[in-house]
């Protein structure tokens, strides 16, 4: 009976690795045309959290490489405008006729941003081959080693010691009989003199003066220094720490919601601006099913009865609020995560990563406490922008404060919305 020969498959794994892209582009699908903002926000994670970026440049093309969350990621600005990112899928934008003022002003932000990062030479990798990605980073920086390693070799031999300029200054002065000016000379030297005093010493000739190196700074002896001066100075550094307030340190800090929070998103279209600022750990699959779900909102009649829930718990868990929110649903979808960040404003978002399959990793709690302050801004903004989308029924989830004396509610009260607060201790 003949054998036939199987050819094993090769995992996602080994196809990222091989050489031919096509292979690889095969593993990612077809690529996904998404709003400008999508891939914005993916950039700016790259620019501002990423590890081992390098900036490429080709013509009136610009890209940049990074690690985020440990995937390399690949971004590229063509001429016409039009973007391509690619991390574990392929996201690409229109042409800049498609694009809002608002969004080519941040793609142009972003480019200043981008300036800052080192440029490499080389043609931009395509991260569907990581092993050719780390390649080029790391002989980016060994040519960079290389450069400054050479640029310090003839420092270090045209550069002369203050030893070897009095030798030759000696030897020549000695020679014209000279021999005083020298001993001046030296003598100045050792009292920390510059090369300014060397120079008007040895103003006849000429030279000399070219060759005086950078004398070093000749440190006076400990004796030379008053006693009464150093019992001074440590009287001077004790009383620093005394001088500040205890209370200071703890006093707690406000944070101005409008400016700090909600300012960056009023320039894009209220649901997009709540989209960006609900999901700014999370992927873009995530943030276009949350936009779709808010757009069915934005586009309907305006409910007669407006009102925010605030969830007083201590004991109770977090899936108690999602259960409140889940019963007073008119038509409870099977997408509960779009549900829960639309209609839930939970402070607890703020430390959460939304991850694949809709897994959330949230912050250990030593991580959580000192940006608690910034946690709270943020969930307030959110719900400003949740009521000017108009989503009911909506939740407020923050069981750290006093929910009655809270921004939340002084918000909710200046758009005209009941207030409402439901126990669940």
């Amino acid at each position: 009976m003949a054998l036939t020969a199987v050819k094993e498959e090769e995992d996602e794994g080994m196809l990222l690795e091989r050489n031919d892209e096509s292979e690889a582009l095969n593993v990612l699908g077809e690529a996904t045309p998404v709003p400008p903002g999508v891939v914005l926000d993916k950039l700016s994670a790259v620019l501002s959290t990423g590890r081992a970026r390098l900036r490429f440049v080709s013509g009136r093309s610009w890209g940049v490489n990074g690690v985020v969350f440990n995937t390399w990621t690949s971004f590229r600005c063509d001429p016409d405008g039009s973007c391509r990112l690619v991390d574990a899928a392929d996201w690409r934008t229109g042409s800049r006729a498609d694009w809002a003022a608002s969004e080519l002003q941040q793609l142009e932000d972003l480019r200043e941003k981008a300036h800052g990062l080192p440029c490499a030479a080389s043609s931009q990798p395509s991260v569907l081959r990581p092993r050719h990605c780390r390649r080029t980073v790391f002989q980016f920086h060994r040519e960079c080693f290389k450069k400054k390693r050479a640029a310090a070799k003839p420092k270090a031999h045209s550069e002369m010691t203050i030893a070897a300029f009095l030798a030759i200054v000696k030897e020549r002065l000695t020679a014209e009989g000279q021999l005083p000016l020298y001993v001046k000379l030296l003598t100045t030297v050792k009292n920390g003199a510059g090369r300014t005093e060397m120079a008007k010493l040895l103003a006849g000739y000429p030279d000399l003066v070219t060759k005086i190196p950078m004398p070093k700074a000749v440190a006076k002896p400990a004796s030379q220094k008053p006693q009464a001066a150093k019992e001074v100075q440590v009287q001077q550094k004790q009383q620093v720490v005394p001088s500040k307030p205890a209370e200071t340190a703890a006093r707690p800090k406000t944070c101005d919601v409008d400016a700090e929070v909600l300012a960056a998103f009023r320039g894009l279209a209220t649901t997009a601006g709540l989209v960006r600022l609900t999901l700014r750990r999370a992927r873009p699959t995530q943030r276009l099913r949350l936009l779709r779900y808010l757009e069915t909102f934005a586009q309907g009649q305006v409910q007669a009865k407006r009102q925010v829930i605030f969830c007083q718990r201590s004991s109770a868990d977090f899936s108690d609020v999602v259960e409140a929110m889940t019963a007073r649903l008119p038509h409870p979808g099977s997408d509960s995560l779009t549900e829960r960040l639309a209609h839930i404003c939970a402070v607890k978002d703020f430390f959460t990563t939304f991850e694949h399959d809709d897994r959330e990793a949230n912050d250990a709690v030593s991580e959580q406490e000192p940006n608690i302050l910034a946690a709270r801004a943020w969930n307030e903004g959110r719900l400003q922008l949740a009521m000017e989308v108009g989503i009911q029924p909506l939740f407020v989830d923050d069981p750290g404060v006093r929910l009655a004396e809270s921004g939340y509610v002084r918000r909710a009260k200046a758009l005209g919305y009941a207030v409402s607060f439901d126990d669940l201790h």
